[in-house]
């Protein structure tokens, strides 16, 4: 004789709407990430930079939609070696917990270095970047 399992309520409206709300809300600064890359100077090695940003970007945010998703369970059959597994629950936490706490972190970094001025100015990753440079010249 066999059990059957506890049935899987589906997931709170609230948790649906937060979960879509990530990718919702970094969507605006990657388009405009892209757009001001083809339409400025930029040269090649900047608009794919910027393009693989705001891909970066926009994929990372979609996987907030797996907690809500059943993709977010069970890996999809069409990957190689694991297709059809169960995601491993303790994985998925530890990755979200340092992603959480690298971004506190870098956060923190950027709120101290506007206030204290340990670095006076960084590399220049994307325009010309000339020392006495100002914003709107």
């Amino acid at each position: 004789m066999t059990t059957n399992p506890t049935p899987v309520l589906p997931p709170a409206r609230w948790a649906v709407w937060a979960a879509w709300a990530a990718p919702l809300g970094v969507l605006p600064s990657s388009v405009w990430r892209v757009a001001v890359g083809f339409t400025d100077d930029h040269g090649t090695e900047e608009i794919v930079y910027m393009m693989v940003l705001s891909a970066l970007t926009v994929g990372l945010a979609l996987l907030t939609v797996g907690l809500v998703r059943s993709w977010g369970e069970t890996f999809p059959r069409l990957l190689p070696l694991v297709g059809g597994r169960p995601v491993p629950a303790r994985t998925v936490v530890r990755i979200a917990r340092t992603g959480g706490v690298l971004l506190v972190l870098i956060t923190l970094y950027g709120a101290l270095n506007n206030a204290f001025g340990f670095v006076e100015r960084g590399h220049v990753l994307i325009g010309r970047g000339t020392a006495g440079r100002r914003v709107g010249h």
